[in-house]
């Protein structure tokens, strides 16, 4: 990927660099920011970007894993790549610091089950490794303090404690001369020191020679002799001795934790750029969320920037919008000194230098950035004092470069400022537009921008080329650095110089020089500027109606819906207790006729109306239940389905339907029954598989009996019990049979010697509502059984 010398400093990038390294924990992350530029590859770019918006997930669901500034450890490793070397404690130290982090990180996504959810964050976690071992290791032989520890073997302990008593035995015979009234008079001052290594004692330089030992050393006036007395200088050099085994004791020990970590040497430098890696990562998201950067999509021949924004601007960025397609290569952006041009030249450079780096850009979703071959950028002032060079001509120098360097120009973006700018305004146009041709022609992309009226205006006759303007507030003259496509922008020069404050005859005179065409040309512009954004803000009012409109209508759908639902809960449950009702009654009513029937006081032509009125109920309500909830709310119901007949409590299958009348015909266990579909509810599978146990099980054989919940059954058991309690349980059934509807019913009275057979069909012979019975097939139950046809 091609990029011009001195781009970062020219669009603002080392700003960005300077905040990532204040944001890296360790001084090799710094040095790879350092070494940031953009990646070589597509697949490399979405890659980066890709991790950088996994690790803000993290950071958000997750939480970030855990950082603290460590140390660079790469010369532990040269010394582990080299035989016989060994790590010095203070290396020991700062590995040690690197291995906790490495640990508490790899606990952290372990506890937090981070490597499912991020499969590009994944092989950072698992690269850190597992350390407790060598920690453990470690830390036995060097103490936080950054010394070898006693434990560290049993030698150094042995010896060390020799060293103890050693000096104890030195001190005691120094303290011994120090009191002594012979000594005590010879010294400087009654105290002793170490010099070079030896315990001495101060001396007068007078009287150094009545004290028996060796001048160790002189003060600087040389009015004190440092003298090792004699006593002493045996124990000196059993300490030197001792030092000496000390030493050779912590090079050894030092040396054996060195090579139990050598083979280790691979994957503790993994571990440790992992952490590098991680912190790298970091520093990008927070730069990242710093300035509200999202994920574009990568690759394309269209440029597409939705609400992108400079990142360096904070809070004072204005958004801007812009696309530039294969059809429409070159934009070419006008409008007023300082109305934001270069701004946008640079934000859009900087959001693809961004994105090529790895750092999400400051823009929404939706934008699109082609992988260009190369971004040539040409912004600001340029003059080269020392080649005499003016700034047209430096430009020029710059274009011919590009030109000239044997680099196909398509796929590569130029972004030229004040394009045609520097020299005469018709050469400066010509150029200008010759130089957007040009490009076009050869499949480069191009943003420029300029204030010569040659090339705005000449723009409406160039295929493949398009205007833009930076917008001005029409009244107050202002800049509102909004990007509008498809229009021209005014300069506006004599107004910025009335504006900072030019003697007002100067700008009465160059507003007089104006000529009358250029001066009605801009008030013409201004007053479409006005006019265009009077109508843009009459389609954002309407679009904003548009919208409240559209959410007040989803909210009534959504009141609706949640009316509709209410109102068929309430149907449902009006239903259930209107039916629970009717069950109750007729149950009721069946015992008060069983009552009047055995008095003989059983007015039957009032029980028949009373029954009619029952069904006439039933029928009403089922008509009402269909009426509310309308055919859409119904379930479809299928010839062979499973279902309940709620208000006969009935079950069985349908074998017709009749969806003009809305009723189905159920083959139930007592006969075929018609009923409508808003009584009929589907069986569970559940409640098949129950049914089906019951069929097997049930000592009918194939009769299909599946027993309700209700209270009122197709069937009725009187065996086992005596004459007098048979039939009075008889006849309570028969008449809540005939209020629930049943058309059909089994008594099953057992074969026995025939005693509750015999009075079971004498009974039914004097029922008034008993049309017919007979004893039921081997199928049925045989003699055991008597069916029972009502009225």
């Amino acid at each position: 990927m091609f990029f011009p010398p001195q781009i970062e400093d020219t669009i603002g990038f080392t700003r960005i660099r300077e905040r990532l390294l204040s944001f890296c924990f360790s001084p090799v992350t710094r040095e790879w920011v350092e070494k940031l530029s953009p990646f070589s590859t597509i697949e490399q770019v979405e890659r980066a970007l890709q991790e950088v918006q996994e690790f803000a997930e993290m950071d958000q669901f997750d939480g970030l894993p855990r950082f603290r500034n460590f140390p660079d450890i790469r010369p532990q490793f040269q010394i582990l790549r080299i035989s016989g070397s060994f790590i010095q404690t203070k290396g020991w130290l700062d590995l040690l610091s690197v291995l906790d982090l490495a640990c508490e990180n790899k606990e952290l996504a372990q506890e937090r089950n981070i490597f499912p959810k991020y499969p590009f964050l994944n092989p950072y976690f698992q690269k850190l490794g597992s350390w407790g071992p060598v920690k453990k290791r470690i830390e036995k032989v060097v103490s936080p303090e950054g010394l070898v520890q006693d434990m560290a073997s049993q030698k150094l302990q042995q010896i060390r404690r020799q060293i103890r008593r050693l000096r104890e035995d030195i001190l005691d015979a120094i303290q011994a001369l120090l009191d002594s009234s012979r000594v005590a008079p010879l010294l400087q001052e009654r105290n002793f020191t170490i010099r070079r290594g030896r315990y001495v004692i101060p001396v007068k330089a007078s009287h150094s020679h009545l004290v028996k030992g060796i001048a160790i050393d002189y003060s600087s006036s040389g009015s004190t002799v440092f003298v090792e007395p004699e006593k002493v200088f045996q124990l000196n050099n059993q300490l030197d001795r001792l030092k000496l085994a000390e030493e050779e004791e912590i090079r050894r020990i030092l040396l054996e934790l060195t090579d139990f970590v050598r083979p280790l040497t691979d994957e503790l430098e993994q571990a440790f750029y992992t952490l590098v890696g991680l912190d790298f990562l970091q520093a990008k998201n927070k730069v990242a969320r710093a300035i509200g950067g999202q994920f574009p999509q990568i690759g394309g021949e269209k440029l597409t920037i939705i609400q992108g924004r400079h990142p360096l601007l904070g809070e004072r960025a204005v958004p801007f919008s812009l696309e530039v397609n294969p059809e429409n290569p070159v934009l070419v952006v006008s409008g007023p000194n300082a109305g934001g041009k270069t701004v946008l030249l640079k934000s859009v450079a900087l959001i693809l230098y961004l994105t090529y780096c790895g750092i999400l850009p400051p823009l929404k979703a939706g934008s699109s950035i082609p992988f260009y071959q190369g971004i040539f950028v040409d912004i600001g002032d340029h003059q080269d004092l020392e080649n005499n060079l003016s700034t047209f001509t430096f430009k020029m120098t710059l274009l011919k470069q590009a030109f000239a360097s044997n680099r196909e120009l398509k796929g590569t973006l130029f972004l030229l400022d004040e394009i045609g700018a520097g020299t005469d305004p018709d050469e400066g146009s010509a150029l200008g537009m010759a130089i957007l041709s040009y490009l076009r022609d050869q499949g480069a992309t191009c943003l420029a921008t300029t204030h010569l009226p040659g090339i705005k205006f000449g723009l409406d006759n160039q295929p493949g080329m398009v205007s833009a303007s930076l917008e001005v507030d029409p009244i107050s003259l202002q800049p509102t650095y909004q990007l509008s496509l498809g229009k021209v922008g005014v300069s506006l020069g004599v107004e910025i110089a009335k504006r900072v404050g030019l003697p007002a005859k100067i700008i009465e005179e160059a507003q007089e020089n104006l000529s009358r065409e250029r001066w009605d040309l801009n008030r013409l512009l201004l007053s479409y500027t006005q006019k265009s954004q009077e109508l843009d803000r009459l389609l954002q009012n309407y679009q904003v109606r548009q919208q409240n409109l559209e959410r007040e209508k989803a909210e009534l759908e959504r009141l609706k819906l949640e009316l509709t639902r209410e109102k068929r809960k309430f149907q449902q449950k009006l239903h259930r207790e209107l039916t629970e009702y009717l069950e109750d009654l007729k149950i009721e009513i069946a015992d008060k006729v069983g009552k009047l029937r055995k008095e003989k006081t059983l007015d039957e032509e009032v029980y028949q109306t009373l029954r009619s009125a029952i069904k006439k109920e039933e029928k009403e309500l089922a008509r009402i239940d269909l009426e509310n909830e309308g055919n859409s709310n119904f379930p479809s119901f299928q010839i062979g389905e499973e279902v309940t007949i709620f208000h006969l409590q009935q079950s069985g299958r349908i074998i017709a339907l009749d969806l003009k009348k809305k009723e189905a015909t159920i083959q139930a266990s007592q006969g075929r029954v018609r009923a409508p579909l808003s009584s009929l509810r589907k069986k569970s599978p559940a409640e098949q598989t129950e049914a089906e146990q019951a069929v097997r099980n049930h000592s009918f054989s194939s009769v299909v009996r599946v027993r309700s919940k209700s209270r009122v059954t197709p069937e009725i058991e009187i065996r086992r019990l005596n004459k007098e309690e048979a039939l009075g349980k008889l006849e309570k059934y028969l008449d809540q049979a005939v209020l629930a509807g049943f058309q059909k019913v089994y008594i099953i009275h057992g074969k026995g010697e025939g005693i509750l057979r015999k009075a079971t069909h004498e009974f039914l012979q004097e029922h008034p509502q008993v049309d017919s019975f007979r004893l039921g097939d081997a199928a049925e139950g045989g003699a055991g059984v008597t069916v029972v046809t009502l009225k």
